[in-house]
């Protein structure tokens, strides 16, 4: 199959412009190995990610999306040697609190994926008293002080033009 050159394969490593979307409970390490071993962008849905239980959930489903990696077949399009790793978060929830933010601080940290998507709302404007005191000021700060792309999902027009201002 041919690869597509578009802005967003050149901008992720992927061959296909599709991104398969992070629905909670449904997106996990399985669909999202397949959709990028299909030459499209796959992402795993964290969700509300403010509990430990959120983390421990994650944990498992990026273990799952590695492990399709190392038994893949070659039968399909050849995926890339690393697999871009690429997490969405329900940021209403995920970033309400210090210790959401301090999840999601620790997951970059360890993880440094190749993109996050952000949705509900797109743009989160850090709370004070956080204890990731860095000169971070909302969430797609985080996401660029590790170097991690981002991918937003938006709904109104306002909050398009709000989101591309904070740099995504």
């Amino acid at each position: 199959m041919p690869s597509w050159q578009t802005r967003f394969t050149q901008q992720f490593p992927c061959t296909l412009p599709i991104f398969g979307a992070p629905m909670a409970n449904v997106s996990g390490g399985h669909l999202a190995a397949s959709v990028t071993k299909s030459g499209a962008l796959g992402s795993i849905a964290a969700g509300h990610y403010c509990s430990e239980q959120a983390v421990l959930n994650l944990e498992v489903e990026i273990e799952e999306f590695y492990r399709c990696f190392r038994s893949y077949s070659g039968e399909e399009r050849r995926p890339p040697a690393v697999p871009p790793l690429v997490v969405g978060f329900i940021c209403h929830s995920t970033f309400a609190t210090p210790q959401g933010w301090n999840l999601v601080d620790n997951f970059m940290k360890k993880y440094k994926p190749a993109a996050v998507q952000y949705f509900a709302p797109a743009l989160v404007s850090k709370p004070p008293h956080t204890l990731t005191e860095d000169g971070i000021f909302n969430n797609i700060d985080l996401a660029h002080k590790y170097g991690i792309k981002v991918l937003t999902q938006v709904g109104t027009q306002k909050e398009a033009l709000h989101v591309l201002e904070s740099g995504t």
